[in-house]
């Protein structure tokens, strides 16, 4: 009786989903109409799973108990399909079409002029000489700026920046400190904080043995990079998109916490980021990430992997420009997204978008 009521409510509900394909138009508005659960009650695990090490979840799928905290996801806050109502409400008309652009991939709405890009003198036949020095002259103002910044930030929470000037100051360049500058659209406070706790969760992420090595396959991800990328769970697409964005595709269900440990996934994720952030074409386009969410269940996921949130929009110098997700099981869309989404900022959120149908349609 309970699972037809909820049933019911699932005809009745509005899919988060479809609330999304009020900016998109090519999107079936009829095809999305489902519940959104959110918690579940002890009294609806069958006794019979203590006995046999199964656990049901509340849609009544079953996954063999193994090593990871994937049942904290019913704990933890979510953000509600009223939640996404309340958001996509307000969106002005410009943010309803800078989205748009971002998950059809029309253009690099958020993208910048790179500090780093030299400008064209009227004749196109090259850079300026007035233009050049004047530039200079910009770049040469936002680095002092960015430094008299991180000066006025609390000691503690440069400790680790500090130390690599002194450690491997080749890796805290001038073209990645103009990166974060870039990114927070010349705003060098806010530059100034991102670059500080890029370097604390970079310490964090590697321990202070490897944080300060080159972040290459002979440096801080000798002897990890290759065995984990030959799980096949992140990979980097070798092109890009029409609007020259670069593609990450996530399989999770290759996820297996029995042959590696969800740190290892956290420093390959971040390694694999630092390369994307090196290309400065990159950089100004941001990029895709692209999810196979078929057949997930709790098994593939860990408390831990919050941090690859962290690390994704609050660490590295480069824009996620729209998560695709694919193909989403009942785990992944009604309790892991509500949670993800719960922890992403608002500019994210709007650009995550679930893809339903066939193997042709999507």
């Amino acid at each position: 009786w309970a699972r037809s009521a909820h049933h019911r409510a699932a005809r009745q509900a509005p899919h988060p989903a479809a609330i999304m394909t009020t900016i998109d138009p090519n999107m079936d508005l009829g095809a999305s109409s489902r519940a959104h659960f959110t918690s579940r009650t002890r009294s609806s695990v069958p006794a019979s799973s203590l006995q046999t090490g199964l656990r049901h979840d509340a849609f009544g799928n079953s996954d063999s108990v193994v090593d990871n905290d994937g049942d904290y996801l019913e704990t933890e806050q979510k953000f509600t399909a009223q939640d996404e109502q309340k958001e996509i409400a307000g969106m002005s008309i410009k943010d309803l079409v800078d989205v748009n652009k971002d998950l059809l991939g029309l253009s690099a709405g958020m993208s910048n002029l790179s500090m780093l890009d030299g400008p064209e003198s009227k004749m196109g036949s090259g850079p300026s000489t007035d233009g050049a020095e004047a530039k200079a002259a910009a770049v040469a103002a936002s680095l002092l700026a960015l430094e008299r910044d991180l000066a006025a930030l609390p000691a503690p929470s440069t400790a680790a920046y500090r130390r690599a000037l002194a450690e491997c100051p080749e890796q805290v360049s001038k073209e990645r400190k103009l990166a974060h500058i870039d990114y927070e659209n010349g705003n060098t406070a806010l530059a100034a904080q991102r670059l500080a706790f890029y370097w604390q969760v970079r310490l964090d992420t590697f321990g202070s043995n490897r944080c300060y090595l080159p972040m290459t396959l002979a440096g801080a991800m000798k002897d990890e990079a290759i065995p984990f990328a030959s799980q096949r769970i992140w990979q980097l697409m070798p092109n890009v998109d029409q609007s020259g964005r670069a593609m990450v595709c996530l399989f999770v269900h290759n996820r297996d916490f029995s042959k590696y440990s969800a740190e290892q996934e956290i420093r390959f994720v971040f390694y694999l980021l630092e390369t994307l952030c090196n290309d400065s074409d990159v950089r100004k386009h941001g990029f895709v990430v692209l999810i196979n969410a078929q057949g997930i269940g709790r098994r593939h996921f860990s408390r831990k992997l919050k941090r690859l949130l962290e690390i994704i929009h609050s660490t590295m110098p480069i824009r996620v420009r729209a998560v695709h997700i694919c193909y989403p099981s009942k785990v992944s869309y009604y309790l892991v997204l509500p949670v993800v989404k719960r922890f992403q900022s608002r500019e994210m959120r709007l650009r995550v978008k679930v893809h339903h149908g066939s193997t042709t349609k999507v």
